[in-house]
């Protein structure tokens, strides 16, 4: 089997989406609830390595700390193992209070409940563990649960965003806002017009 290995990666652009780009010009989507307000995590150890490189998140483009000769012309790393899995994690399960013909009504109360949901994994180069991708959706009350998270298809019509820079002086570890995802109409609201 042939190795895949990582050039690019986007995460929560506009969708709970983590893209993953491939040297070998494909790419995969790995897709989180289809609910509104659902956000995609990573496990710290898969985010610290994919930091090292260049990447694009929440509208932001964010520049390797690397210095350029140890990045070469085209950083990757190797990914040597994926999985989807069930998870077992931990939540706060809120418990609103009945009414009652009481003057002082009780307060709402919480209760720790065990919530599975499917995360997606990869173990790549650099890497002694499996860590996982996830996803958290609001629920009614307005605190998150777990969701989950599924491989939405490899592609090869998509291709890698332009690595290039907006700026030439751009500082390493430095942020560029590229995509601005606030509300114009907000924006408009707040410049009086």
């Amino acid at each position: 089997m042939k190795c895949l290995e990582i050039v690019h990666w986007t995460l929560n652009t506009f969708f709970p989406t983590l893209q993953l780009f491939f040297k070998s010009r494909r790419s995969c989507t790995l897709e989180g609830a289809q609910r509104s307000g659902a956000v995609v995590g990573l496990d710290p150890t898969l985010r610290f390595r994919l930091t090292d490189l260049t990447h694009e998140e929440d509208g932001r483009l964010v520049r390797t700390m690397l210095p350029e000769k140890l990045v070469g012309t085209s950083p990757s790393i190797a990914v040597l193992d994926a999985s989807a899995a069930c998870r077992t994690s931990i939540g706060v399960e809120q418990n609103l209070a009945e009414e009652t013909q009481s003057l002082s009504p009780a307060p709402p109360t919480a209760s720790i409940v065990e919530e599975q949901h499917m995360v997606v994994g990869l173990r790549l180069e650099g890497m002694k563990h499996m860590a996982y991708v996830w996803t958290r959706v609001p629920t009614a009350s307005g605190h998150r649960t777990w969701g989950d998270m599924r491989v939405a298809g490899v592609r090869e019509d998509i291709p890698v965003p332009f690595l290039g820079f907006p700026q030439r002086r751009m500082k390493l570890g430095g942020e560029v806002v590229v995509v601005r995802k606030e509300s114009m109409i907000r924006d408009q609201l707040k410049n009086g017009v």
